[in-house]
């Protein structure tokens, strides 16, 4: 299975990132993109050379992935911007926090930016599963989830359980976890 992995460790590495990463490969997948902390040591992403890497700092700011030529994605059309109009009010209001000083034009324009380029790596790289360390709660990263969705992708993302060692497994972060409805009803 082809994997795109939004996995961002605090500091940039944990032995549980890399022991995960192993145990992906292992079990014949293969992670095809990962968006993580560009402090991720230079020997971790050795192990996946093959792995185009994208500093969650960078995507942040809209920027692509080394290597990525941008040029080869399709320019979005009329039907894609419609396709996406309502999560527009939605991603323009995330970007409050990293763009406030830019007004709505320029927003969009990043917006539209940041369409194309998710829409393209996930055309490119053609990823089976998005695994997200967290719910999506920036700009690309909500993208990706939204993006993913429609194209049918299937999401994997995790929630705090507020217990140690315990986390909820989602895969639309609006409806929650399945299971934990299943057991409380």
């Amino acid at each position: 299975m082809r994997v795109l992995l939004h996995w961002v460790e605090k500091g940039g590495y944990s032995p549980e990132l890399s022991d995960m990463m192993a145990e992906i490969r292992k079990d014949s997948h293969e992670i095809v993109y990962w968006i993580g902390h560009p402090l991720a040591p230079a020997a971790e992403r050795e192990h996946f050379s093959q792995t185009v890497f994208h500093s969650y700092l960078d995507a942040m700011q809209g920027l692509p992935a080394r290597g990525i030529d941008e040029s080869e994605f399709s320019p979005l059309g009329e039907e894609v911007v419609s396709d996406f109009y309502k999560e527009e009010s939605i991603i323009l209001t995330m970007m409050n926090r990293l763009f406030d000083k830019m007004c709505v034009d320029e927003r969009r324009n990043i917006y539209y930016q940041m369409l194309r380029y998710w829409l393209g790596v996930l055309q490119k790289y053609k990823p089976e599963i998005v695994i997200f360390t967290t719910t999506p709660h920036v700009v690309y990263d909500y993208i990706i989830y939204i993006v993913a969705r429609r194209a049918k992708i299937r999401v994997v993302m995790f929630d705090d359980a507020r217990i140690p060692g315990r986390l909820l497994h989602l895969s639309d972060f609006r409806r929650g976890s399945e299971l934990l409805r299943e057991r409380l009803l």
